[in-house]
């Protein structure tokens, strides 16, 4: 299905500015909306690597400089058991030795992310996936085939990639991350967890918390009425 007919008749987002670092103020026509800015990279982020995971020719982007991680003897155990899994999400990881691992091949999208802190995040998920659902290994004996673990081993990168509450964005980057939020469909707007990704104050509704009337003014000649 293709999003311009899954999005048809809605109005774009437009981009207003950042509060507190971690929602994005958008105008669409007269409403406002508020935009929780990790909920909505993440979904970004989760159906470019499923889109992406589900090609024959895989993005996965080789890195011409490894970047080493030094891990715990614990998280070392939990990368060894689910290795075959973060493969298939195109995570490349080498074992240096010891508990040194490299990473030397990411999936495309998530080349010019802290890529350390995204394994040592996801090595994280692995552990409370493990202690919440009492497996021994993680994604390796979750239960579920292959494609399930899979899906749940995006749902984790998509989450530890994604720009984070507090992070400042400039305003380039608030208006790419907007621009890929227009494209996504409609009945997606939660991030993968079941999160909203956005909040909308209704032009009627704002109108009324400042004590005035709405009566579709915006398509009147005459405004004195609600300048009183």
């Amino acid at each position: 299905m293709q999003l311009e007919t899954v999005n048809a008749g809605r109005e774009e987002l437009q981009p207003l500015g950042q509060l507190d670092n971690s929602f994005i103020l958008c105008q669409r026509g007269h409403d406002l909306v508020i935009i929780d800015q990790h909920a909505a990279h993440e979904r970004i982020r989760y159906n470019r690597l499923i889109s992406d995971a589900q090609c024959e020719e895989k993005a996965i982007q080789p890195l011409l400089m490894p970047i080493s991680v030094e891990v715990s003897p614990a998280d070392r155990a939990v990368l060894d058991a689910n290795k075959t899994v973060l493969e298939e999400v195109g995570l490349g990881l080498e074992h240096f030795g010891g508990n040194t691992f490299a990473i030397n091949e990411v999936p495309s999208c998530l080349v010019k992310t802290d890529l350390e802190k995204v394994l040592l995040g996801l090595i994280d998920d692995l552990k409370t996936l493990r202690e919440h659902d009492g497996q021994r290994d993680g994604l390796s004996s979750h239960k579920g085939d292959l494609a399930s673990r899979r899906e749940k081993a995006l749902t984790y990168l998509a989450c530890r990639s994604a720009v984070k509450f507090g992070d400042a964005l400039g305003q380039g980057e608030i208006t790419a991350l907007i621009d890929q939020l227009n494209r996504i469909p409609s009945g997606q707007m939660t991030c993968p967890h079941g999160r909203p990704i956005m909040l909308v104050l209704e032009k009627s509704e704002l109108y009324s918390r400042f004590g005035r009337k709405y009566s579709g003014f915006f398509e009147q000649e005459n405004f004195r009425d609600v300048n009183c």
